[in-house]
């Protein structure tokens, strides 16, 4: 079943366009263009909760979640600016809005949404290929707790997602697909947890099965690292990963 946004019909573009958000990593368009720079980070942050919200937002809503400290006509008018700067790169037929709500007349496309159509759908694959980094990668308000709390969950809840969908590519046989796409998984998923002594383990494995020798040698030392400054709390665990690892190298390096 598609994923739907809005209470709407309309599905997302399905095929990444050269005008597509992406969202996922740091934000700009399909093609590398950056983002114009008036779509700054308080815009990425609604223009996000529009599109992920299943319905209209109360202009009210908006004003408390972007601009809590601005008094009433200070953050209307940042709001108006907002969400022209949203019409601007969207068309002006784009949102729906009246003097109390706004959402969205028509899905955007995004490959936020995309990734969650696959990753809901079970398309693990897909999903693992759409996802590039962390959602909405370098931004931050220090005025707005209520919207920080607000990505962060949804940083989360999207980075979770992820981890379900490349543990599922890793455990399917390792001849299914390209062994450099596999490879391109497990190290997203190491980096998206990287205290995380499974999601390692999955990186060296792929490393090792592809005979990367000098790559395995290079992870296997940060793997160390890690252990050393504390950020993995399963020692035992790692010491034996790092024997593995030792070994592997010995293997591969006498082949």
């Amino acid at each position: 079943m598609p994923f739907k946004l809005n209470g709407m019909d309309e599905t997302f573009e399905r095929a990444g366009s050269a005008n597509e958000l992406q969202l996922l990593g740091v934000p700009k368009y399909a093609n590398g263009r950056s983002l114009p720079s008036r779509m700054g980070h308080k815009q990425l942050l609604l223009f996000t909760r529009l599109l992920l919200e299943k319905r209209p937002l109360t202009r009210e809503s908006m004003i408390a979640f972007l601009w809590p400290e601005a008094d009433e006509a200070r953050a209307r008018g940042s709001l108006r600016q907002a969400l022209y700067v949203i019409r601007e790169i969207l068309g002006n037929e784009s949102l729906a809005a009246d003097r109390q709500t706004v959402a969205f007349r028509t899905s955007p496309p995004t490959d936020l949404t995309r990734f969650l159509e696959a990753a809901y759908a079970g398309q693990w694959w897909e999903a693992a290929r759409l996802y590039r980094g962390r959602l909405l990668d370098g931004v931050q308000l220090k005025d707005a707790s209520d919207a920080d709390l607000w990505l962060e969950l949804e940083r989360r809840r999207v980075a979770r997602l992820f981890e379900a969908a490349a543990i599922a590519v890793l455990r399917e046989p390792s001849t299914s697909h390209d062994p450099q796409d596999r490879l391109a998984v497990a190290r997203q998923l190491r980096d998206t947890t990287p205290r995380s002594l499974l999601h390692w383990r999955h990186l060296l494995e792929e490393l090792q099965r592809n005979g990367a020798i000098d790559a395995l040698r290079i992870e296997c030392a940060a793997l160390a690292a890690y252990v050393d400054t504390g950020l993995i709390d399963d020692t035992h665990g790692a010491s034996l990963l790092l024997s593995n690892c030792t070994d592997g190298l010995a293997v591969n390096g006498s082949s």
